[in-house]
């Protein structure tokens, strides 16, 4: 839930600064940098996959190609 929550401040963050810099644009068109805060999406980064175990599949993939090999 903690992590919902940093997560989504986040993302209002990036949303601000890339509205910011996109109405830059439009004032100085060669001064635009990308609407990206390196260390914010470090952080985001680094708890998304520290919470997460990319080393096993969902039990729903295998059971499902179980069942067709059993059948065909």
């Amino acid at each position: 839930m903690e992590l919902a929550v940093e997560i989504r401040k986040a993302e209002l963050v990036l949303k601000k600064e890339a509205t910011s810099k996109y109405l830059a644009k439009w004032k100085a068109p060669f001064a635009v940098e990308p609407p990206v805060n390196v260390e914010l999406v470090r952080l985001v980064t680094t708890r998304v996959l520290s919470t997460n175990d990319y080393t096993e599949w969902p039990s729903s993939s295998h059971s499902s190609v179980e069942e067709e090999d059993e059948t065909g």
